[in-house]
């Protein structure tokens, strides 16, 4: 300790040229990110928080501008946008909320310094809630505000109690002390009012400007490296006719239109350069071009062009010398499914992109932007594994290429094991938390019980007016396989589902077939009739409708019993030469066509998915009744 006194007493004596540069930051700037469970008013709350700085917004959800998002009434990607305020700048992060997609808010969170909690009033802290805070939390120096919205329900909670819920929820989750100094507020994002208090007075309250007002004291501003040379850590990735559109936050120096920088992988190796075509900084749900220079500090997006197209992780630079940003960990993969060319008799009838190569690349370059998707070839070289974190996720991506013209066959789900040190085979233990009326709790329980699934918790909790059970389940990645559908049936809207990795345990195969009927299968090549399809619906419940093509080996429909059931469905009512007495009698088909995630859930081993621009089938593998 005297030898380290000395020395430091000898060094201050040293003429050290100071840099002004060195710990500036750019108090104008706040990179925060927006994060909840499922349905807790994420970007309802970025809604709001965009009209109060002046923006005109069309419609609601302006974020969720992808088909699909505004399809399902979810946030599927990541999206920065900005609010300018009170001479701040605020780069404002949507995150997606469902488990499916936790990825999406692990590879931001390197890319701002404050996070923005919602928490619904009434159902407190969810499973996906803990997993995103606790991610955050990582970072000692990231802050948090959070916001208890939907303060307009009916609820009986006493400030003391949600103040106590939500330090609990901190203290689990590994919050330090400063982190547990959390500025606290209530609102409603729908009906844009913000308080201090609770329970709310509404002649007290204010708009979501006091949101932003909090978040400029709370939020630290980005810190500037000592370096004069640009840096950037690529968080998200868009590729669009041959360009790269990278998006990160400027963690040294500045950039603008022309320059040439370098790509470094995460290990330090150079990959070659790239060139800046144009800069953006975000607005609203897209983009504006920045006529200047981008700066430190700042979220911006570079449009790259010529050389080699980064990928996320990767750290571009203005200079050869800068070492590479550390890499953004996710979560590993749980469950894969196996895509392969579409080999059914009706091959190549609907989409442009059918072959192997085609669907590789395609797949290939989702996982390039994508951190928590994993594509691997098989040995022969004609089919790919893509591994992802729930059903929800493959299926969006599925539905999505589907959409783009390809056509393929996809296997059964499958849950994704990983080798211990010690050579043993893992796979994922997920928790499963449902929360739902008391009524329909038991059939709950019998679904999950049939899967040999163990119930963990069993508790009553408050959902405003109603009173809700709460049941947690834990089971490995193969007993959860294709249940999430059968559980929405179930509760149809009145509760809520939630899952989370929890741990891994050696893998046991489970040859158990799940699924309790059997299918109805086409014994004929044809297009269906309704004089076919009417004997085939009182036997259970029809995917095809009159007028669908069909050929031998395909799935039209679900078994009312545990056995397959082989019909003819193309065949037509015979012509007599009788006159008919009376009119003739219209048959009316019902059927039900599945969503690509369902498709999923219902096959079973023998049985494949056969996706194409129009149409959603399943098949046997081996088309021929033998």
């Amino acid at each position: 300790m005297l030898y380290s006194r000395a020395l430091f007493k000898q060094l201050s004596r040293w003429p050290f040229r100071h840099d002004s540069r060195i710990g500036r930051q750019f108090s104008f700037v706040r990179n925060v990110a927006v994060v909840a469970h499922v349905d807790h008013g994420k970007t309802t709350l970025v809604d709001g928080l965009l009209r109060c700085s002046g923006e005109e917004l069309d419609h609601s959800r302006a974020l969720d501008s992808h088909e699909l998002e505004k399809e399902r009434g979810i946030t599927i990607c990541s999206k920065v946008t900005r609010v300018e305020k009170s001479g701040r700048t605020f780069n404002i992060v949507d995150t997606p909320g469902h488990a499916d997609f936790g990825g999406e808010v692990e590879r931001i969170l390197n890319i701002v310094d404050c996070i923005c909690l919602l928490v619904d009033v009434v159902e407190g802290p969810k499973p996906q809630t803990t997993f995103v805070l606790s991610k955050a939390l990582e970072n000692p120096a990231l802050r948090a505000l959070v916001i208890v919205n939907k303060c307009d329900r009916e609820c009986n909670k006493t400030q003391s109690d949600i103040e106590n819920e939500l330090l609990e929820l901190f203290m689990d989750c590994g919050a330090s002390n400063e982190q547990l100094e959390f500025p606290l507020l209530f609102a409603s994002a729908k009906e844009g009012w913000v308080s201090k208090s609770y329970p709310v007075d509404l002649s007290q309250t204010s708009g979501p400007s006091l949101i932003l007002d909090t978040l400029a004291n709370v939020a630290p501003a980005p810190k500037v490296e000592p370096y004069d040379y640009f840096t950037l850590q690529v968080s998200l990735l868009d590729i669009e006719e041959g360009c790269a559109l990278i998006t990160g936050k400027v963690n040294s120096g500045s950039v603008q239109k022309g320059t040439t920088l370098q790509v470094k992988d995460c290990t330090g190796k150079l990959k070659g350069h790239t060139v800046v075509k144009e800069l953006f900084v975000a607005k609203r749900a897209g983009k504006v071009r920045l006529d200047g220079i981008a700066r430190v500090g700042d979220i911006i997006t570079i449009q790259c062009h010529k050389g080699v197209i980064p990928e996320v992780n990767d750290t571009l630079g203005s200079t050869t010398e800068f070492n590479p940003l550390l890499p953004v960990k996710v979560s590993e993969p749980v469950i894969s499914v196996l895509i392969s060319a579409n080999s059914s008799p009706l091959a190549g009838t609907d989409g442009k992109l059918q072959t192997t190569a085609e669907i590789g690349k395609r797949l290939k370059h989702e996982a390039k932007s994508n951190l928590t998707l994993c594509v691997e070839e098989t040995p022969e070289k004609d089919a790919f594994y893509l591994k992802g974190r729930g059903e929800l996720q493959i299926g969006v991506l599925l539905e999505n290429m589907r959409r783009e013209g390809f056509e393929m066959t996809v296997s059964p789900l499958a849950a994704v094991t990983i080798k211990s040190n010690d050579g043993i085979e893992l796979e994922a233990v997920q928790k499963l938390v449902v929360i739902c009326p008391g009524e329909i709790a038991p059939n709950v329980v019998d679904l999950l019980g049939s899967r040999g699934v163990e119930v963990t918790s069993y508790s009553d909790c408050q959902g405003g007016a109603q009173k809700l059970t709460k049941l947690e389940f834990e089971g490995t990645t193969t007993q959860f396989l294709g249940i999430m559908v059968s559980l929405r049936d179930i509760i149809r809207g009145r509760g809520e589902i939630s899952v989370s990795t929890i741990d891994y345990r050696p893998y046991e195969k489970d040859n158990r077939k799940f699924r309790q009927n059997g299918s109805i299968i086409s014994s004929c090549a044809g297009t269906a009739t309704a004089f076919g399809l009417e004997p085939a619906m009182s036997k259970g419940t029809l995917f095809i409708s009159e007028g669908t093509r069909v050929y031998e080996g395909m799935v039209i429909g679900e078994s009312n019993t545990d056995k397959d059931l082989y019909m003819n469905v193309v065949r037509t009512k015979p012509v007599t030469g009788m006159r008919n007495k009376g009119s003739e009698q219209i048959i009316r088909i019902v059927s039900k066509q599945p969503t690509v995630e369902q498709a999923l859930a219902f096959i079973t081993q023998d049985e494949q998915l056969e996706l194409t621009p129009k149409r959603i089938a399943i098949r046997k593998k081996v088309l021929q009744k033998r």
